[in-house]
């Protein structure tokens, strides 16, 4: 995990953290216990580099105190000196700053309220956040340690804790996963999904489901085959799914539709059934791209947004997978190599 905090620390330092990298960061800090000296010695680390390479900033120290070493000089600084670079100025101006709240919050074990979908709202402590991923076309299975089990599909994160010691257990999603949760009273599950807009899946007691939430698709997909699972979208309910029920939430448009599902058909990637039910062509393009280890390419743009109905099983290769689209979507497959091209029809066709 150090590698990952000092990552965005590095991130934040130099003006390139995202917003999700900065959820990220206070979701590390949220969850650090309060005599946590790891945080403490990359962020230290951090102000040595600072305070080395630029003495007459201000900095803090490793009582959580605010020190100035050079008073004039930096007031020369903040007055602009003819030939200094602002840019320099406000770079270490934002590392000191947030660096400082990090050991403040660390070393007083203060909580930051929550700024996102992946900063819970409950009092938690991770003593360590494990993060496993799965390659294209490969799938892993996880068992968490309060003996819930997760599968994850292609290309997909899921960071947990080590063990649950708060009053929730709480897991970050990136991709698709089917998770079959075990009831721990008192002790509600949340999934929190990346990269879609504060979309959670929730349960309190024993559920399984799919959530299949990829950062390049449209849709947040939520489907449930036992139990009772809420959907929240910035701590606003958007469903409360029972067995045999699916909603998709649209990131950009915001669009919800839930609607009855087979539980046969959730999650049916895990046996190699592909199944895409009204999804859109760019979607199930990136969904193939996955399971499949290749590059697709859409020339044919204007169909790229068309929503499509099919079914087949992953042995039948994508050669065969894409012609079927084609014959769907009025467009033509090329391959050059690896890599496979959807186009407009020939004029001779």
């Amino acid at each position: 995990m150090n590698d990952r905090i000092q990552y965005l620390l590095s991130q934040y330092e130099s003006n390139n953290c995202s917003r999700e990298e900065m959820e990220e960061l206070f979701y590390y800090l949220r969850h650090s216990r309060s005599n946590d000296g790891l945080l403490k010695r990359i962020v230290y680390h951090v102000y040595e580099g600072i305070r080395k390479n630029h003495p007459s900033f201000t900095y803090v120290d490793r009582d959580g105190k605010l020190v100035s070493t050079e008073p004039d000089q930096l007031q020369a600084v903040l007055g602009q000196p003819p030939g200094f670079d602002k840019k320099v100025l406000r770079k270490y101006t934002r590392i000191v700053v947030f660096s400082g709240i990090l050991i403040f919050t660390i070393i007083t074990g203060i909580g930051i309220k929550r700024l996102s979908n992946i900063s819970p709202g409950e009092e938690t402590a991770m003593s360590v956040l494990t993060k496993k991923f799965s390659e294209r076309s490969e799938q892993k299975y996880l068992l968490l340690a309060d003996s819930s089990q997760v599968w994850l599909n292609a290309s997909s994160v899921l960071e947990f804790p080590d063990h649950f010691s708060g009053n929730v257990r709480e897991v970050i999603l990136k991709g698709e996963a089917y998770f079959r949760i075990k009831q721990v009273p008192g002790k509600p599950f949340i999934i929190y999904t990346a990269h879609s807009g504060k979309i959670t899946a929730q349960t309190s007691g024993a559920a399984s489901c799919n959530v299949k939430a990829y950062k390049d698709e449209n849709e947040v997909v939520v489907a449930v085959s036992q139990g009772v699972v809420s959907v929240e979208r910035s701590d606003k309910q958007m469903a409360e799914l029972s067995s045999g029920r699916e909603v998709k939430i649209g990131k950009i448009d915001r669009s919800v539709l839930e609607k009855n599902i087979e539980i046969g058909k959730i999650a049916a990637w895990q046996w190699g059934e592909l199944i895409y039910d009204e999804a859109m062509l760019t979607d199930v393009i990136a969904d193939l791209e996955r399971v499949y280890n290749t590059k697709i390419t859409i020339s044919a743009t204007e169909k790229e947004r068309k929503k499509i109905s099919v079914t087949f099983r992953r042995e039948i290769g994508i050669e065969e997978a894409l012609t079927r689209i084609c014959g769907l979507t009025h467009t033509q497959l090329n391959i050059s190599g690896n890599e496979f091209f959807i186009e407009p029809l020939s004029d001779s066709k």
